[in-house]
């Protein structure tokens, strides 16, 4: 997360939904953008409300004094309106058509000035090296819109990707190499793959986070491209460590499906460093990764080729300390035959170790190959996203004795939170009927499946 959060109140919550979407999609645009700037909202300018949008709202509220309703009076917006106004007249946004690529792009004038062209496109440069923007076309005769993402998501040793996302016509990178934090998007065209890319100093980071997602969200096509630049040479994506020759090794986690389509859900470290990865149910699908946040430990993947297919409500209520819960998974791989397991328990915290509030603490079983599953609750809906156990070893050598049943999983919240730009997530409340485990187990069993790292 690029900012602050903070968690609803369900009826605030409805009530500040209502009022959003009673706006015009303009009008709703044009709020979000103006969370951008004020440094409270770190999403795209959509005109869709979520649990970002919430908390942009409430966060900007409070910050300036007010009740946290996530409804802004006419003297609240005109108040943002004013904060917005500053930040972009203090950066000296100017919006600039980019000819080398088509794009038009809102560039920061008081923070950069015009540096040349660089391999793809043009440049742009601060004094003092603070920050760096440069426009970005790769033709599709050389490069794929996907294999663009993939080179862009791939990691070095001084080069971390904390966000990713990938939709069917543009995608985001953000993350951090060597002393700069960097963000990137790029749209996926008839004959080219194009966008922009910023990196910035950690000493402006607050700056660069608000500027890089408000070029983003003001980000447009001046012109349509024909073809490549003349004499540009292979595009310029941040090259991978030599790769170890394929020696076979597998691994697996779990993970549940979240949309009719084949969006599923696991955990980032399922699926890192993975050449390939598949899922057992659907082993004719393709499978890709769309986005991971390495902080939450999630990933969402898609399973290509699927509709109709049964998937999972998460739950908007968080869970409640000693809630019966039930965790469902394939733990031990091969060990178990690779058979689905389900393992009841209770919620015995509600903070993970070391007092993590993303996380809580069940003693559900869980094992390796549990990673990524989900937790449920007794009507079925998805509480948790199992993460990690205590590994009685190491407890053994540290404290003299194991510690049998803690367990820990992501909050829903959190999942939530990582969900919101997708549609079709399906967000359920409590039900005062309670199913039995069997019942739940019988829900759930298609939409819980067995991920293969290779």
């Amino acid at each position: 997360m690029l900012f602050n959060s903070v968690r609803p109140a369900l009826a605030d919550y409805d009530r500040a939904r209502t009022w959003f979407i009673a706006q015009s999609e303009k009008d709703r645009i044009l709020l979000q953008v103006d969370l951008i700037l004020s440094g409270q909202y770190n999403g795209l300018a959509d005109g869709v409300f979520g649990k970002n949008t919430y908390s942009a709202l409430t966060g900007f509220q409070a910050a300036e004094g007010y009740p946290a309703t996530g409804v802004l009076s006419a003297r609240q917006r005109d108040l943002l309106t004013s904060v917005a106004r500053n930040f972009y007249q203090r950066v000296g946004f100017n919006q600039v058509d980019d000819d080398p690529t088509g794009i038009s792009l809102f560039i920061p004038s008081e923070l950069v000035a015009p540096a040349g062209f660089g391999k793809r496109g043009s440049k742009w440069e601060s004094r003092r090296g603070h920050f760096e923007i440069e426009t970005v076309l790769v033709p599709a005769s050389e490069m794929s819109f996907f294999d663009v993402y993939s080179k862009l998501i791939r990691e070095t040793r001084s080069r971390k990707v904390t966000y990713s996302t990938v939709q069917s016509d543009f995608f985001v990178v953000s993350g951090r190499n060597g002393k700069k934090n960097f963000y990137a998007k790029l749209h996926a065209g008839p004959y080219d793959t194009r966008g922009f890319s910023i990196s910035w100093d950690s000493s402006v980071d607050y700056v660069g986070k608000i500027t890089a997602t408000f070029m983003a969200s003001m980000m447009s096509f001046s012109a349509e491209t024909t073809g490549p630049i003349a004499e540009s040479p292979p595009a310029q994506a941040p090259q991978p460590a030599t790769p170890d020759e394929p020696d076979g090794v597998q691994s697996s986690g779990s993970a549940f499906v979240v949309s009719e389509n084949g969006l599923a859900v696991t955990n980032n470290h399922v699926i890192d460093n993975c050449r390939d990865i598949s899922v057992t149910q659907y082993v004719n699908h393709d499978v890709r990764l769309i986005s991971r946040d390495l902080e939450a430990d999630l990933a969402l993947i898609k399973i290509e080729g699927l509709t109709g297919v049964p998937f999972a409500t998460v739950r908007a209520t968080p869970p409640r300390l000693g809630e019966d819960i039930v965790v469902m998974g394939y733990p031990i791989g091969d060990l178990m035959g690779n058979e689905l397991q389900v393992q009841p328990g209770n919620v015995n915290s509600l903070s993970g170790l070391l007092g993590d509030k993303s996380t809580f603490t069940m003693n559900a079983s869980a094992q390796p190959g549990n990673s990524g599953g989900p937790v449920f609750d007794r009507n079925g809906q998805v509480v948790g996203v199992v993460v990690s156990h205590i590994n009685n070893k190491k407890a053994l050598d540290l404290l003299g004795t194991t510690l049998s049943n803690y367990n820990f999983a992501i909050q829903n919240t959190e999942l939530l939170d990582f969900l919101s730009l997708y549609r079709g997530i399906q967000v359920g409340r409590d039900s005062a009927a309670p199913l039995s485990v069997e019942d739940v187990a019988n829900a759930n069993k298609r939409v819980t499946v067995q991920v293969i790292c290779k």
